[in-house]
């Protein structure tokens, strides 16, 4: 008798347990988390964390630091390897994997032993009245509690995906832009080293003047007075390059850069496509995507707590040993909850309203992209405009009057005070163009960004 009803107790638990055992829980969609890349930079490798963690998470995106002369294409390569914030959000879609190989667990199956009649008094003294009872039970989610639970898992993994290309398309974005003002701070750099070359030149024909008698004595305190001006000036003009160069090496978890200088058309500049076409391509930014895969998100998530109103059963079977009289016996329960208060009111309730406010949020959201959009481009036209203007007839003719007075100050026939105006409008109008060209790649990048695809891409659907 004891035989067989321990072979029919052995024989309950196997099947309780393989009644609550999920086919393929312990699958995890590895590296399927992330969307497809937004066309911008989808050409470009980006850090993906290994399955397994390491000790040091850091050194596993470590790469060798870029030297020499460093183009655009090298430092945003560089920068989706190694950029800290991508790297740490690279982690958290990890951790999502992880959530949604947990939500695919059932619960753990309980073993209970109960030792009765012991340590009392009279007959009861000792354990030789003792009765042991085994017991494996098990919750059984009903209501389809798991599924919807593991659904629900698989979109806040989506969701995550979505957030990580949104850091990824940030970082190729703020790599571009600080790219171009490391570009256009050499520049000025350039800049303002011909405009000290020019300075000690004018305060040695001066000099030269001056000793011929053909200018006055106060001419020489002029010129040097604009030779250390034009001196300060390189000087905060190259701290100012300094802080650009280490703010881009920043952008691949570099404290100290190691490249030379930067290479790039800073003059490359075409006329922005219509903000129509723009427009076209504004649900490619995720941003905007994501929201779908949110709503759902949101929509897995009252269905879970729609299935909680439903009681977990809880079901058991077991064995029991009589010792005085050497009797054994099978043991069988059934436990439901019995939801006459709590049927998960404020559950229900709590998952419809963050619903409804996710709707209403991607209509925000879209809208806010919209206004940035438009705004991207009004800095694009204007600095594309300006750059035109300045490129068209502005400048030539600054550099045709600067360079007249010149030869009529070598002449003999112009006085220094022109000269020193006219070099002042001919380099301010120089810097104006230079920063005319730097915003107006500053803003192409953040429309890119905008559009989560190359700012030409939107003419052509």
């Amino acid at each position: 008798m004891e035989r067989r009803l321990r072979s029919a107790w052995q024989g309950w638990a196997v099947a309780l347990a393989g009644a609550v055992a999920l086919p393929g829980c312990n699958a995890v969609r590895w590296d399927t988390s992330w969307p497809a890349p937004r066309p911008l930079g989808a050409d470009l490798a980006t850090y993906r964390p290994p399955r397994e963690p390491t000790a040091n998470p850091a050194s596993a995106a470590a790469f060798e630091e870029p030297t020499g002369i460093l183009e655009l294409r090298q430092a945003q390569r560089h920068a989706l390897l190694g950029n800290p914030r991508l790297t740490a959000h690279s982690w958290e879609v990890r951790a999502h994997e992880a959530r949604t190989l947990q939500a695919a667990l059932p619960p753990n199956p309980e073993l209970t032993v109960d030792l009765e009649d012991v340590l009392g008094s009279g007959d009861y003294h000792g354990i030789d009245q003792a009765q042991t009872t085994i017991t494996l039970s098990q919750d059984l989610e009903i209501g389809g509690k798991r599924r919807k639970r593991h659904h629900m898992a698989d979109l806040e993994e989506d969701v995550a995906g979505w957030d990580y290309e949104a850091v990824r398309l940030d970082v190729l974005t703020q790599t571009t832009q600080a790219f171009t003002a490391v570009l256009a701070g050499q520049k000025r750099l350039a800049l303002d080293e011909d405009l000290v070359a020019i300075a000690r030149e004018a305060f040695n024909l001066v000099v030269t003047e001056i000793d011929e008698g053909k200018a006055r004595p106060i001419e020489r305190t002029r010129a040097k007075i604009a030779v250390s001006s034009a001196e300060l000036k390189r000087d905060r003009t190259r701290a100012a390059l300094q802080t650009a160069r280490s703010n881009l090496a920043a952008q691949w978890g570099s404290e100290q850069e190691t490249f030379s200088e930067v290479a790039g058309d800073l003059e490359a500049v075409r006329e922005p496509p219509t903000l129509e076409s723009m427009f076209a391509r504004m649900d490619r930014n995720p941003a905007i995507a994501r929201w779908h895969t949110e709503v759902e998100r949101l929509r897995a998530a009252l269905a879970v707590e729609q299935a909680e109103r439903i009681p977990t059963v809880n079901v058991g079977a077991g064995y029991r040993h009589h010792t005085p009289m050497h009797d054994d016996a099978a043991v069988f329960g059934v436990g439901v909850p019995l939801p006459l208060v709590d049927r998960n009111q404020g559950g229900i309730l709590e998952a419809t309203y963050n619903l409804r406010k996710a709707e209403v949020e991607e209509r925000a959201a879209r809208l806010k992209i919209r206004t940035k959009l438009a705004a991207a481009d009004d800095r694009l036209r204007e600095s594309f405009a300006e750059v035109n203007s300045l490129r068209g007839d502005v400048l030539p003719d600054a550099e045709a009057v600067y360079r007249q007075l010149i030869e009529d100050f070598d002449a003999g026939k112009g006085p220094y005070d022109d000269l020193l105006d006219a070099q002042r409008v001919h380099f301010t109008l120089r810097e104006q163009y230079v920063q005319a060209l730097e915003n107006y790649h500053v803003a192409a990048a953040d429309v890119a960004r905008l559009i989560g695809g190359p700012l030409w891409e939107a003419v052509t659907p």
